[in-house]
């Protein structure tokens, strides 16, 4: 493969060179490793690549790892981040269930590469309606109430910060480009503006928390893709789920959206949620303006300007909703 931004991944996809750096890596607690083969689980140019590897030893079956090479050395302060969370998921009381995560194992700094074991399951984004989603929904509501009570350090970040972040295009750069969509998403980014006024958010948050984080497996939920781990407000990482769960689900999300918000509330009964439908129109924000980037017929476009609606919906009421409070969050 090809990257001129990820230099290093013709190595990475070369399962013989990976077979002789797992072996002289990996060994400890492993019997030596003797084969390796890999797949491309997905590769945006220019930034990153996830690369799933089988890893075969003698009397053992074999080890799935994953690996994720990130350009200009950017897995280095992702791979320390990670460290300190799976330290702290070990140090977490008893009295609570812990943090399902994968175990980082290694960073490869002439690859820009983190290693991590794989998380046994079935992405959520996969399941089926008929499914057992109760069941599912009472364990990522666990988990993420374990995520969001961690001690561990990270970067804290407004909600502007992660506006700009996460939606692509952006606010301003939407509206030049579709100016009939000007007062959806200027309700919408007021609305955030006015959740960021209420000061900022103090738990460790996914910060990209939808269906297709979670790993389902024997009634227990992990999370992956935590490069975009910060300290912000609880009700993003919420807010997001249920989105991509209403997106996922229509008409057949309700119930599982409830189940996993009372569950949520009753593993962290003193966290208000606080303007949680601004949160939610960040949400369809930002699915909106990814719809509008990915769009190539109109269809595509119908069901952007469809989201954006319901986020300015969402948005209004929360507008709305903070002047009957005298402009209270």
């Amino acid at each position: 493969m090809i990257d001129s931004k990820l230099s290093a991944l013709d190595r990475a996809v070369d399962d013989g060179a990976m077979r002789e750096r797992f072996a002289a890596s990996l060994n400890s607690g492993r019997p030596p490793v003797t084969g390796v083969r890999h797949s491309v689980l997905k590769h945006t140019p220019g930034k990153r690549c996830v690369i799933e590897y089988w890893i075969e030893a003698p009397g053992v079956a074999e080890e799935r790892l994953i690996g994720k090479v990130y350009r200009d050395q950017r897995g280095v302060k992702v791979f320390e981040v990670l460290r300190r969370l799976h330290a702290a998921t070990r140090a977490n009381g008893h009295d609570r269930p812990p943090f399902l995560m994968a175990e980082p194992l290694a960073y490869y700094a002439d690859l820009g590469m983190v290693v991590q074991t794989a998380v046994p399951g079935v992405e959520l984004a996969k399941f089926p309606a008929s499914a057992d989603w109760p069941s599912a929904m009472r364990a990522v509501a666990d988990n993420l109430a374990a995520l969001h009570e961690l001690p561990v350090a990270a970067e804290p970040r407004s909600l502007a910060e992660l506006t700009h972040k996460l939606c692509r295009p952006r606010p301003g750069e939407l509206v030049a480009a579709r100016p009939e969509l000007g007062d959806a998403v200027k309700n919408i980014v007021q609305a955030v503006a006015l959740a960021d006024a209420a000061g900022p958010g103090m738990s460790l948050v996914h910060g990209d928390f939808g269906l297709g984080q979670v790993l389902y497996h024997d009634e227990r939920a992990a999370f992956v893709d935590l490069d975009g781990l910060c300290r912000s407000h609880a009700a993003l990482d919420v807010a997001n789920f249920l989105v991509s769960l209403r997106l996922k689900l229509g008409p057949l999300s309700p119930e599982p959206e409830r189940i996993f918000f009372d569950r949520y509330l009753e593993r962290r009964p003193d966290e208000s949620l606080a303007m949680l439908n601004a949160f939610e129109a960040l949400a369809y924000l930002r699915r909106g303006a990814a719809a509008f980037r990915k769009a190539t017929e109109h269809d595509d476009l119908v069901r952007a300007s469809r989201l954006l609606a319901i986020g300015n919906w969402i948005a209004r009421a929360a507008l709305d909703g903070s002047a009957r409070q005298g402009g209270r969050p």
